[in-house]
């Protein structure tokens, strides 16, 4: 990693980041050029050589101006600590992306860091279905990874509630600083994300409220910090298919839950599995993918066995009374390839049967 001075003094780093974390090319502009705030003001023509600043007068006044203490104050009452990319704990996979933010305020264990992580994600409006597939798949990839996600309503928040239930390490990305907690009513998962050797980052200063903005800036963290996602629902048009992208550009794997076909929630999933990312029925697609053995295939705890099964489903569930090829279970079914699909994803979710290689499925043990 290289070493930029002007981010060895705490005041000058909060002064610099202050004024440029929503213009990431200026950020690193200044701290490969400067050494300090001084010597940035005293060099301001320099840098409107450069960037074309609305307000270049505003903005070296600004920084003249600026006063750490509040900030500080935060730090030390908060327990707020700073890692930047001058640090050894600075996450190697987040360094080598293109847009790798210069600092990171963090509140938890910084040891999460250096984890091997997978990032959960979906949309704040989420269905039953994918509240489900999300539980699903957190709980059982947090055995092999620390499970990040964005702490929004929704997927996000199911995710890390997950994490904490089971006792297991998350990341939760903020799209707003740690001095505030967003959203507000979520305190004591923030506070419980903590207390379960998780660990909250932001990427974003204090004293200031949650634009708008800040959420698409924030995905391209949670992807990479992450070896892979897992997009359990999508709109068309979301944040999710913003991290994916964010994903793909980063090299990272993708893993696209499918749904419903007529749900519109279901849609940008398939677009995702379109466009090459794996369609994934289940925890052992991704275990397999990732090359790691999954030695808890079958006592993963079940989510819903209890939960009553439809006439397709029990018909599905009857057939596979022994291991069965896919095209065999539509063929005896009686169903469309789109029922069948959703009807095995349904029941994987349910954990009442498996998914083997070869597209073979079978009744997991001692379920009826």
């Amino acid at each position: 990693m290289k070493f930029f001075p002007i981010l060895n003094s705490i005041e000058d780093t909060l002064c610099i980041h202050h004024y440029c974390y929503s213009n990431l090319k200026l950020f690193k502009y200044i701290i490969k050029n400067f050494k300090s705030v001084n010597e940035v003001i005293e060099n301001k023509y320099k840098i409107f050589q450069h960037f074309n600043l609305k307000k270049p007068d505003d903005f070296i006044y600004k920084l003249s101006t600026f006063n750490p203490h509040p900030s500080l104050k935060v730090l030390q009452r908060q327990k707020i600590k700073i890692v930047t990319i001058n640090n050894v704990e600075y996450p190697q996979l987040l360094y080598e992306i293109s847009d790798a933010p210069p600092i990171l305020f963090y509140k938890g264990n910084i040891k999460c860091l250096k984890d091997e992580c997978l990032a959960v994600v979906g949309p704040r409006k989420s269905t039953h279905y994918g509240n489900q597939a999300a539980e699903y798949f957190t709980k059982a990839c947090s055995d092999y990874f620390t499970i990040v996600s964005g702490f929004a309503k929704g997927i996000d928040l199911i995710a890390h509630q997950t994490c904490v239930k089971e006792n297991k390490k998350t990341i939760a990305v903020m799209g707003v600083g740690l001095d505030q907690c967003y959203p507000a009513d979520q305190k004591h998962l923030f506070d419980k994300i903590i207390q379960s050797n998780g660990l909250l980052i932001s990427e974003f200063p204090f004293f200031i409220r949650p634009f708008p903005f800040h959420f698409p800036q924030r995905n391209r963290i949670i992807s990479g910090l992450s070896k892979g996602i897992i997009v359990c629902e999508a709109k068309q048009k979301s944040g999710s298919l913003i991290t994916a992208s964010h994903a793909i550009d980063q090299n990272r794997e993708v893993f696209a839950v499918p749904g419903p076909i007529f749900n519109k929630s279901s849609i940008g999933c398939f677009k995702l599995i379109q466009d090459g990312a794996k369609c994934t029925f289940s925890a052992s697609d991704i275990l397999e993918e990732m090359n790691i053995k999954n030695n808890k295939k079958n006592t993963i705890p079940s989510i819903a066995k209890q939960n009553s099964l439809n006439d397709n489903e029990k018909n599905i569930l009857n057939i596979l009374t022994e291991p069965k090829h896919i095209d065999l279970i539509i063929e005896s079914s009686n169903l469309t390839i789109n029922q069948v699909l959703h009807i095995l994803t349904t029941l994987e979710l349910k954990e009442l049967i498996i998914k083997k290689e070869g597209n073979i499925f079978e009744q997991k043990n001692n379920i009826l």
